[in-house]
């Protein structure tokens, strides 16, 4: 069972230094080349959404596609990312309070393994009190499983 455990753990770690899509570092040379530098102007404030899973806080791949271009844009402005953590209204109150700032917490966590300081990340979390969507459908409902991410641009690094 010990050298299952260290099997599994190499494995891992091989895959997570492997993977192309988790290689992102906070250099302006990623976004030089990118459509994204085109949207970037030294006031504007650059937001987006991740989704999750009714009673998760796992991100999924889209999540981590949003999150990493999030990161690229970190990585030619000099502002603060802001990250507010909501749940949909099923379930308990303190549970979805619980459960938003681990969404928020996952999102923080994921941005700092893609090389965005953490002095620059800042949560808020809301449970089910500020809906995206005021409706009792399913699909309110995952509207309102997210983390809100706002980057908030002081100024643009010189390329």
């Amino acid at each position: 069972m010990k050298y299952l455990s260290i099997a599994l753990s190499l494995v891992i770690l091989f895959f997570y230094s492997k993977c192309a899509r988790f290689q992102t570092k906070k250099t302006p040379d990623l976004v030089r080349n990118s459509k994204l530098i085109d949207k970037i102007s030294g006031t504007e404030n650059h937001t987006g959404s991740v989704y999750f899973e009714i009673y998760s806080y796992t991100l999924n791949i889209e999540g981590e596609d949003e999150l990493a271009k999030i990161a690229q844009l970190q990585a030619v402005l000099n502002g603060e990312i802001h990250l507010s953590g909501h749940s949909d209204k099923t379930g308990d109150k303190t549970l979805n309070i619980i459960l938003s700032r681990q969404r928020a917490e996952s999102v923080k966590e994921y941005l700092m393994f893609l090389g965005i300081e953490e002095d620059s990340i800042h949560l808020q979390y809301f449970g089910s009190g500020v809906p995206a969507v005021d409706e009792d459908t399913l699909e309110a409902y995952a509207k309102n499983r997210r983390v809100e991410i706002e980057l908030k641009a002081e100024r643009v690094n010189t390329l």
